[in-house]
C-alpha cells in the first residue's frame, strides 16, 4: 500500500470522510486481527478488540499527525488495546524462556521448515507459536510476518531495542524447540 493513499485517508477521514475511514479499516483490518489474534488466541475476543482498536483510531483520528506509518499506529492502539483486555480478564501468561541462545543461526529453522509442504508447515508452526510466550509470540508476528523495524516495534509496544531483539531471539529458539520436537527429520540437519 503506497504511502500517498494511506495519507489521502487519513487526511479525508480527518475531514470526516465515512468512505476513506472504511478504506483504512478494509486495509488494515486482517492484519490488525491477526496481529491480535495472535496474542488472544480467541477469535472471540480478536473480534472484540479489532472492532474496539478501529474505533478508538476513529475517534482518535485527529490526533494522528503521521509521525509513524498508519500501521504502526494502529498497531499501537492494539497493542495497548489488547494488553488492557488481558488485565480486564487476568489472563495467565506464559513465563519468559530463559534458555541459553541457541547455538543455530536463525535461518536454519527457515530452511528446515522449507522441507515440508507449506500446510504441514503452517500447522506446525501455529502450534508451537501457541506455546510461546504472548509478549515472544507478538513480536516474532511484527517482526517477521507484518516486516516491520525494531523502531516500528518500539514505538508500537513502548520495548527498547535490546528488549525486543531478545524477545525475538528467545521466542525464535523456543519455536526452534519446539519445533524439533514435533519435526525431527526435518531439524535434524540443523544440529
Amino acid at each position: 500500500m503506497q504511502a500517498e493513499q494511506e495519507q489521502q485517508w487519513v487526511q479525508a477521514a480527518q475531514r470526516g470522510d465515512i468512505k476513506a475511514f472504511e478504506a483504512i479499516v478494509s486495509a488494515f483490518e486482517n492484519a490488525v486481527f491477526s496481529f491480535v489474534y495472535n496474542a488472544t488466541r480467541n477469535q472471540m475476543d480478536a473480534e472484540e478488540i479489532t472492532q474496539d482498536v478501529f474505533v478508538k483510531a476513529y475517534r482518535n483520528l485527529v490526533s494522528f499527525r503521521g509521525d509513524a506509518k498508519l500501521k504502526t499506529w494502529l498497531f499501537t492502539i492494539a497493542h495497548n488495546t489488547t494488553a488492557s483486555h488481558f488485565r480486564k480478564k487476568e489472563l495467565p501468561t506464559t513465563p519468559v524462556d530463559d534458555a541459553p541462545p541457541s547455538q543455530h543461526p536463525e535461518s536454519n529453522l527457515a530452511d528446515a521448515l522449507s522441507s515440508i509442504n507449506t500446510a504441514e508447515r503452517n500447522h506446525y508452526l501455529n502450534l508451537a507459536m501457541e506455546k510461546i510466550a504472548p509478549q515472544q509470540r507478538q513480536l516474532i508476528q511484527l517482526f517477521y510476518l507484518e516486516e516491520l523495524s525494531i523502531k516500528e516495534i518500539e514505538a508500537i509496544t513502548g520495548l527498547n531495542e535490546g528488549s525486543i531483539k531478545t524477545g525475538i531471539m528467545r521466542g525464535r529458539n523456543r519455536l526452534y524447540t519446539l519445533l524439533q520436537t514435533v519435526l525431527p527429520s526435518e531439524t535434524q540437519s540443523l544440529l
